[in-house]
């Protein structure tokens, strides 16, 4: 993997003499003490990697972990001290409503959970979604704790069943497969619908699997994580009605009765 400055991609880009041209010539400036470097791989490869960047002959820190838009990014993208500081912030919003529960309908308290907890559960979990099983489980013991606060019982599974609700890592699952469906159909920016290809563009034969998408070949588990390989194996794996939505919301309504396993 490469360093690059968390904060602006382009400013990595230097002349040989140095100097950060691109970045005067387009009149911006990085202020040092916010800009930080770090080096994504596996601890194998980052074990013995020596590693800095410069910016007008001071140093600029290398930092373990940064939080980038409100997702916590570690040098092995392990995801780990995301899901910590969601659970942390989670926590805190169970808290305020079991003391508040009494004081609720069911409709509100689910109204409650729906604006301050799922949002926190979710957002991005497109990129950070695929997770080590110990994650997994922190977050679903957390929706669990939920449900039991709301429906104000003990039993975990007649909560969920009551509520209705489907898992975490479903709820995951279909909101990566909505952005993949995005992707195809040109409902996203360039850069995004560029990251996936049909197989037909590879070939021109005529098999059942033309309209799939061509997945990469990473050579790592950790590219095997990446929205774009995990993306692609998940939504091959839909049904051909799925992919054949004639639009984003039959494709959403199709997914609500879908059961990832």
């Amino acid at each position: 993997m490469i360093g690059r400055n968390v904060v602006n991609q382009t400013s990595s880009v230097r002349s040989n003499s140095g100097k950060w041209m691109w970045m005067e010539n387009n009149k911006l400036v990085l202020n040092l003490t916010k800009t930080k470097c770090m080096l994504f791989g596996t601890k194998q490869k980052l074990a013995n990697a020596s590693f800095k960047i410069q910016l007008h002959g001071s140093d600029i820190d290398r930092v373990r972990n940064f939080c980038y838009l409100g997702v916590i990014l570690d040098e092995y993208l392990s995801w780990k001290e995301h899901v910590s500081k969601v659970c942390t912030k989670v926590n805190e919003c169970l808290g305020l409503l079991s003391h508040i529960r009494s004081c609720l309908t069911l409709k509100a308290a689910k109204c409650v959970y729906n604006c301050l907890v799922l949002p926190v559960l979710c957002y991005t979990d497109t990129a950070w979604g695929e997770l080590s099983v110990e994650c997994k489980s922190r977050l679903q013991r957390l929706q669990n704790r939920a449900a039991r606060i709301i429906v104000r019982r003990d039993s975990t599974s007649e909560a969920l069943k009551t509520l209705g609700w489907p898992n975490l890592e479903t709820i995951r699952k279909r909101n990566k497969s909505i952005l993949v469906y995005k992707c195809l159909n040109d409902l996203v920016p360039q850069y995004l619908c560029d990251y996936f290809s049909r197989n037909h563009s590879f070939h021109s034969y005529n098999t059942r699997r033309r309209e799939d998408i061509h997945p990469s070949r990473p050579k790592l588990s950790l590219g095997k994580r990446t929205f774009r390989y995990s993306g692609a194996i998940l939504f091959n794996s839909l049904p051909e009605t799925y992919k054949r939505a004639a639009s984003l919301e039959a494709f959403k309504r199709l997914l609500m009765k879908h059961d990832f396993v």
